[in-house]
């Protein structure tokens, strides 16, 4: 027959046997105590009756480590209610362990107003988890946007960021979307769009003189301008699409050109100033 604590560590067991073992754990130290509240199957009432009992299971086992491991565990279980978080992150002691602010930053169940606060933290750990969490208000998101790329990373896994993300990507995002998207204060998020074929011109102009490198890489990868680039690069130029390309609005193109054609360069310069006045 198998003990308490295996079946209170079964990632199978019922929600139901769960409640009657946290209501006996009559063994002689905290482990069966832990194995529920570590339980992912465990019910949120079960979590709250622990956590709210855990002065007397410190007493019983004659040991604090009980109350850190409860305070961890509860934060970041999934089925900790809203209300037991609030309860956890207005508690003092829980509040001043950084393992429990990691966990309340990760888990979803943590409402806007508690991650609000949690963005404030200096602690990397913290800010990460905040980062991806899919109640975390957009205008903290969007405040981030030029943090460090560790966050930046962690940005993208973010919920909320998902739908822009396929869009800027996508061939069949509509033309208006693509220059709405073209100006996201997300880095990655621009960089999709520049190198999406869809993308208009005017979106891609500006996105070629992006702050962010990576953004302009994306934009010169760009299908749209294969052709233009091997021009640009022939060993064999077209003096009249030299030309053209030489004044071009993209930054590299215009560099291209005088990085492969440095000896025509003086004559493009002159053929552009002379087509200039004429148009004039």
């Amino acid at each position: 027959m198998l003990n308490k604590l295996t079946i209170a560590s079964d990632l199978t067991t019922s929600a139901d046997i769960l409640a009657q073992i946290a209501e006996d754990p009559d063994n002689e130290d905290d482990s069966l105590i832990k194995a529920v509240a570590d339980n992912p199957n465990t019910p949120g009432s079960v979590l709250a009756t622990l956590w709210k009992n855990r002065d007397e299971w410190g007493k019983k086992y004659k040991s604090c480590e009980i109350w850190h491991f409860l305070d961890i565990a509860i934060a970041r279980h999934p089925n900790t209610p809203v209300s037991l978080i609030a309860e956890l992150f207005a508690d003092n002691y829980a509040r001043g362990n950084l393992f429990v602010r990691e966990a309340l930053a990760q888990n979803p169940n943590t409402p806007a107003q508690i991650l609000v606060k949690l963005a404030q933290e200096e602690h990397y750990s913290v800010r990460k988890g905040v980062a991806k969490n899919p109640n975390t208000p957009r205008n903290i998101l969007e405040s981030w946007a030029s943090e460090s790329i560790l966050i930046e990373c962690y940005l993208q896994k973010n919920p909320q960021l998902q739908a822009d993300i396929k869009a800027a990507q996508s061939l069949d995002t509509e033309v208006d979307r693509l220059l709405e998207l073209a100006q996201s204060p997300f880095s990655f998020i621009r960089m999709l769009v520049g190198g999406n074929s869809s993308t208009p011109a005017i979106a891609l102009q500006t996105l070629s003189r992006d702050r962010k490198s990576i953004v302009r890489l994306f934009v010169e990868q760009n299908p749209q301008f294969q052709i233009d680039i091997q021009a640009a690069e022939s060993l064999d130029p077209n003096i009249h699409r030299l030309v053209e390309l030489s004044g071009s609005p993209y930054p590299f193109l215009r560099k291209a050109v005088a990085k492969n054609h440095p000896t025509l360069l003086p004559v493009l310069q002159q053929l552009i100033s002379v087509l200039t006045q004429i148009l004039r």
